[in-house]
């Protein structure tokens, strides 16, 4: 673990100290495991969104019996005690004291200081394993509680009385509860933030979604969080809005306590069912201890496999978390996309110097983890305007500079190289670099964001919190407002055939840039030390993505499959799932044959399957030819 150059070393930790460690697993074949991604969401591909079930990743793909059983012995021979691996074959749990962990690894952990007094255990060097299992071992995440993920949330810099944004009307689900003479919305009306009405209407929730029956039915939401909330605070916010969510917790590693938190939670909590009201919310918690707790909660929400989308504004600068506990996280949001499961991550609120409010303090140019991998969607900040009427007048790339209340974060990743779905027709510029992340040449680093919403705290999001009403603001509103979208969106889907989720929607997105709402002013040099990097422009950019959410994204087909797909079941747990082959071209069987204007056969009722897609499994556009088959 890298220390901060100017914390204080306070000597060696207690040995008697309990410690909780993970040793994260490589997957048994990471190249067959990216080549299935590659396939799941490719269109063109027979796979195509044909998505795992619970509980098949880590027979398929997690590291195999004889990998865990031979890390599990090496580490009882070291004076270790694992316990039993994840149910993703992804990760082995070692509860253990600092003594026993330095002989068993051959460190020394000390105390440190930092300079914002707080009081932090690390190892001063890098752990040792037997070389037998080195290679299945890509991160021993517990070791230090140096770094802490840091929340996206920002307070309200203005008195709720002096808020100017006017109250929508347009939203196509106002109720007796959400209407401008309900005395219970009193409160958010005059919280100094954007109302539900308000951002329905900004981003088309309204015409895309409500119009048309989509409120988040037999959606869950998963929020991933690293502090408490109040039931108090949010039972209120929805008896303000006549709303009824049903917002369930679910502890990891014993949770992370009880209380109020810091709003980190609640507004998570508040505008995923603000507008994505009849959604099931899990707020998963787990201790936010710098160790193993924050991998352990993304994990669970991977093994649970129950939510189609996944929110956290929770999140660290690349340079503090380090390349292993980044291979560790990659790994889960690899199982996610597996699964069908979309992440959404905020891209920070230091604008492009991601590292500047961390231990370091730095303000060199810096990305936040996780929006930084590649399974993971990144969402960056914008400054929205509202018409009089409460629609969408325009945008800009939030960048607070002058009062340093916080920029929209966005740049290039030190550890990841940029993915085939970024490499579209004007993504790459003159900023875009290969030395950044030490890609090879011809190719490039990882760009973030990849999409933008409101995030500016002098508008902000009207949340209930600590038993009042208040405006806070950050890119931690923006991503669980993307997630919320995605839910609608997936509940689209649903009504197609066979029913499906969206899962990793940057492909889709990256394809559907002309539907997005385009940023094109403003930088997020928060620090104004960086030259203005990265500039807002037509197009994709550092500072806004692709830009932010329109009706068109609520569309099945979008963002969910507009195609079947024929995939059997995985025979083996070395390989990735396999095309079943088509049958012979015979003219047997009872049913159709179905002609398409685009050349494709599709099988109907009992025909005999002749190289596209069975008419069960997809609706099918522009018939222009049926034939019986013979009986």
């Amino acid at each position: 673990m890298v220390v901060p150059a100017r914390a204080r070393d306070l000597g060696p930790n207690s040995s008697s100290t309990p410690i909780h460690l993970e040793f994260a697993l490589a997957p048994r074949d990471p190249v067959a495991l990216q080549n299935f991604l590659g396939s799941l969401y490719d269109p063109a591909s027979p796979r195509y969104h044909d998505f795992l079930s619970p509980g098949e990743f880590g027979p398929v793909f997690g590291a195999s019996p004889a990998t865990v059983a031979a890390v599990t012995s090496q580490l009882e021979d070291i004076g270790l005690h694992p316990g039993q691996v994840n149910t993703n074959d992804l990760m082995i749990p070692v509860s253990t004291t600092v003594g026993d962990a330095e002989r068993a690894l051959g460190v020394s952990i000390h105390d440190y200081r930092l300079t914002d007094g707080r009081i932090a255990y690390a190892n001063q060097t890098a752990p040792q394993v037997p070389s037998s299992i080195a290679p299945a071992i890509t991160a021993i995440v517990g070791l230090s509680d140096v770094a802490i993920a840091k929340t996206q949330i920002l307070g309200a810099p203005l008195p709720a009385s002096t808020s100017t944004t006017s109250v929508a009307t347009a939203s196509a689900y106002l109720s007796s509860a959400t209407s401008a003479t309900s005395p219970a919305c009193v409160g958010a009306q005059s919280s100094g933030g954007y109302t539900a009405e308000q951002l329905a209407s900004a981003y088309d929730f309204d015409s895309g979604a409500y119009t048309n029956g989509l409120f988040g039915q037999g959606e869950t939401i998963a929020l991933y969080e690293l502090e408490p909330f109040s039931s108090t605070d949010v039972n209120t916010f929805e008896s303000c809005y006549g709303i009824h969510t049903t917002v369930r917790k679910v502890p990891v590693d014993g949770g992370a306590g009880t209380g109020t938190g810091s709003g980190e939670s609640t507004l998570d909590i508040d505008t995923a069912i603000e507008l994505a009201p009849d959604a099931t919310v899990d707020v998963y918690e787990a201790p936010n201890n710098g160790g193993s707790g924050p991998l352990d909660e993304y994990a669970q929400i991977a093994n649970d496999d129950t939510a189609e989308v996944v929110s956290t504004s929770w999140g660290l600068c690349e340079a503090d978390l380090g390349a292993s506990g980044a291979q560790a996280e990659e790994a889960i949001f690899m199982q996610m996309a597996t699964q069908g499961q979309s992440v959404f991550a905020a891209a920070g609120d230091s604008g492009s110097e991601d590292c500047y409010q961390g231990p370091g303090s730095s303000t060199a140019l810096a990305v936040d983890d996780p929006g930084s991998d590649p399974y993971v969607t990144s969402v960056g900040g914008t400054t929205l305007s509202l018409t009089p009427a409460g629609f969408r007048s325009s945008e800009t790339v939030w960048n607070d500079q002058a009062t340093q209340s916080g920029s929209g974060g966005g740049g290039i990743s030190t550890l990841w190289s940029m993915p085939k779905w970024q490499t579209a027709k004007g993504i790459i510029q003159g900023l875009s670099s290969n030395s950044d992340c030490g890609a090879p040449a011809g190719s490039y680093c990882r760009e973030v964001p990849d999409v933008s919403a409101v995030a500016d705290p002098y508008d902000g999001f009207g949340i209930y919190f600590a038993q009042q009403w208040t405006s806070v603001g950050g890119t931690s509103g923006a991503t669980p407002l993307w997630a919320a979208a995605v839910a609608l969106a997936d509940q689209a889907c649903a009504a197609t055939v066979p029913a499906n989720a969206s899962g990793l929607v940057n492909s889709a997105l990256y394809s559907h840039a002309n539907d997005l709402f385009d940023v094109t002013s403003g930088n997020n040099d928060y620090t104004g030390t960086n030259n203005g990097a990265y500039p807002a422009r037509a197009g994709y950019d550092m500072a806004s993505g692709l830009g932010t959410p329109t009706a068109a994204i609520f569309k099945a087909g979008v963002l969910c499959k507009s195609r079947g797909s024929t995939v059997t079941s995985p025979s083996s747990p070395a390989s990735a799932p396999t095309v079943s082959s088509p049958a012979p071209p015979t003219a047997t069987g009872h049913g159709y044959w179905l002609i398409g204007s685009d050349g494709g056969v599709f099988s109907f009722g009992d025909a005999t399957y002749q190289g596209s897609v069975p008419a069960d499994n997809i609706h099918i556009n522009n018939i222009i030819a049926a034939m019986p088959t013979p009986f």
